[in-house]
């Protein structure tokens, strides 16, 4: 299953700077050493970025969050994502339904 999660830092982090910037430097070299990451980039200028996980359940991909050292000091957002032939499928399928619907 793939999962966009973004991820920023909270308004108000109640640690020194030096210490959320070690946070950050700590998480990063951990997702790049993960495989399950296909994808990660950080905002430019902002404190936050985003990565295209690939895992097989969402407890799964909660368990990669948690371990992140900055996983207290963010505020992470997630979506499920699919194919685009997988959505254009759906699409056919939903259009078929409201077509026979209307008969």
């Amino acid at each position: 299953m793939l999962f966009l999660v973004s991820v920023m830092q909270k308004e108000t982090v109640p640690l020194p700077p030096e210490k959320a910037l070690e946070l950050a430097i700590a998480s990063i070299e951990q997702i790049k050493k993960d495989p399950r990451p296909k994808a990660a980039y950080s905002f430019a200028g902002l404190p936050g970025g985003i990565a295209i996980v690939d895992v097989k359940s969402h407890v799964e991909l909660d368990a990669i969050i948690t371990s992140l050292p900055l996983s207290l000091t963010s505020n992470f957002q997630i979506y499920p994502l699919m194919t685009l032939d997988e959505a254009l499928k759906n699409l056919k399928e939903g259009l078929k339904m409201l077509k026979e619907s209307m008969k």
